[in-house]
């Protein structure tokens, strides 16, 4: 179980500093229906001070918009929002609230803004909850810095022993307390954005509320509800890949599978439809250098790395270098769109199955992208080659 951990993906990267967010059927929200979120408030001792608007796409922070803070420490702007997404409001040190906006709503915010700790949000019930889970976690991490100045005020106390069974009793009587409180407002909440964050709620360097493998079924059930109404929500597609991940090594490991192929190994075979509706077998790239990699329009690391496919392409295929692309898509639409539109010229196939494909179970498939680099005579020299690397190896393949 230890291995599965390390691979495990990382949810959503500081997220839980502060948090505010709601779904599609609460809230209030404005009669003109144009996808414009409000968000508005006022932060003490904030005045004539800047708060930068943020949006997290990718794991990475785009900064919308930077507001000025009034005299009376109150702001206001408003934001587009075409699909539901994480956004921050953070002050001049980083700190922020994380906050989840759908479009057409108000998020009211109210706080210090020299300690964005403790917060009000308002403007519809989920935004009430965050308010609630926040200070909940914010009490606990308080007590937690009250339980260390204890154990190290009485290290020269001939009751040292005693004093920390006492404290660590205590401890884990407030942190069961925040789980049990965390179990259930993922639950009175289930389908809401709100619960991601309660669910991947960390409290310190590896140190979260909840436990993927110990917690599997709590992050199957959030999985399920929130997989249904955001698919295409970056956060939630991570969500997704981690339970499928954390489902596929349970498998493996139960069932002593190897797992990854290993160099020297000839990788299993390949015959699906491409675009055009004929099939290509992956055999039939033999002779030549390959790239069999696995990928979906839906990924967006996927899309991120293949500008760098497309430049190794141009560099190398006149040189016999190939790329075999696998799409877990489930629209063909989407697919076709994509290898258009990223302008990936070469062999495609798919069976359209997304994570129901043969290739998934063939390839002990545990997230995307994944690849694996083939030599002329279609054995394994690599795998998961990206960026730099797989560039690197290629100049070593064919320029020396």
């Amino acid at each position: 179980m230890k291995k599965i951990m390390n691979k495990l993906i990382c949810l959503i990267p500081l997220f839980f500093l502060a948090a505010a967010c709601h779904n599609n059927d609460r809230g209030n929200r404005s009669s003109d229906n144009d996808n414009t979120t409000l968000i508005t408030g006022s932060l003490e001792q904030g005045r004539n001070q800047d708060v930068y608007l943020q949006t997290i796409t990718s794991r990475t922070f785009v900064t919308l918009d930077t507001i000025k803070i009034g005299d009376d420490d109150s702001f206001s702007t408003t934001v587009r929002v075409d699909y539901p997404g994480y956004f921050v409001l953070r002050n001049e040190d980083g700190k922020g609230i994380t906050f989840v906006a759908v479009g057409n709503d108000t998020v009211n915010v109210k706080g210090d803004y020299h300690d964005l700790r403790y917060f009000t949000l308002s403007g519809n019930h989920d935004l009430e909850q965050l308010t609630l889970l926040n200070k909940k976690t914010q009490d606990f991490l308080a007590r937690m810095d009250q339980y260390a100045r204890m154990t190290n005020d009485s290290i020269s106390s001939p009751n040292y022993t005693n004093i920390k069974l006492r404290i660590n009793e205590e401890y884990k009587k407030a942190f069961n307390n925040l789980r049990d409180y965390s179990v259930n407002f993922i639950r009175q909440n289930q389908g809401s954005l709100v619960t991601l964050l309660a669910l991947s709620n960390q409290l310190g360097p590896r140190f979260y509320v909840f436990n993927p493998v110990q917690d599997m079924p709590l992050f199957l059930s959030a999985d399920s509800a929130l997989y249904a109404s955001y698919p295409e929500n970056d956060a939630v597609l991570a969500l997704h890949n981690q339970v499928i991940t954390l489902k596929n090594q349970q498998v493996a490991s139960e069932s002593g599978s190897a797992g990854m192929l290993s160099p020297g190994d000839t990788p299993p075979e390949i015959n699906l439809p491409s675009p055009d509706g004929k099939n290509r077998a992956l055999s039939s790239t033999r002779g030549k250098v390959v790239l069999l990699d696995f990928w979906a329009s839906w990924c967006p690391p996927c899309r991120r790395e293949n500008p760098n496919l497309v430049e190794n392409y141009r560099k190398y295929h006149s040189k016999g270098f190939e790329i075999y692309q696998v799409s877990l898509d489930k629209e063909k639409q989407n697919w076709v769109s994509a290898i258009r539109s990223d302008h990936l010229d070469w062999i495609h196939v798919s069976d359209l199955k997304y994570w129901n494909s043969m290739v998934v179970p063939l390839y002990n498939i545990n997230s995307i992208p994944t690849n694996y680099l083939l030599d002329r005579n279609g054995k394994i020299i690599a795998a998961n080659l990206r960026g730099e690397a797989l560039s690197q190896k290629l100049d070593d393949i064919f320029n020396h």
